[in-house]
């Protein structure tokens, strides 16, 4: 399961076997485990609790507010995009994004 409160990995560099604590671990798993449903999307806007309640991701993803703003900061990323309405200030986790509109290439698909 992937949360926020989880110390990083350590990491030893090759050359001189010094241990590397690398923050931008636990970010980029959740880049990794959302990546290819946000882009598959194909530009249908969805909110943070669709994400959450999906059935591939329970058990993957803690429900916290420290892993929801991975999961935010992950989307920006990716290239999502949000609205933010000042007349109807809704949750964080109501907040709409809108994934880019782009062709997927799938490798396996393309080398097969």
């Amino acid at each position: 399961m992937i949360s926020a409160k989880r110390k990083p990995t350590v990491q030893y560099t090759k050359e001189c076997g010094l241990k590397i604590v690398t923050v931008n671990n636990i970010q980029q798993e959740v880049i990794n485990l959302i990546r290819d449903w946000v882009f598959d999307r194909d530009g249908q806007p969805f909110c943070m609790n669709d994400l959450f309640n999906l059935p591939e991701f329970e058990g993957k993803l803690d429900k916290n507010i420290r892993t929801m703003l991975l999961v935010d900061r992950a989307l920006i990323t990716l290239h999502c995009t949000f609205k933010r309405d000042e007349e109807n200030v809704v949750t964080f986790s109501e907040l709409l994004y809108t994934p880019p509109k782009i062709k997927r290439i799938h490798r396996d698909e393309l080398y097969s």
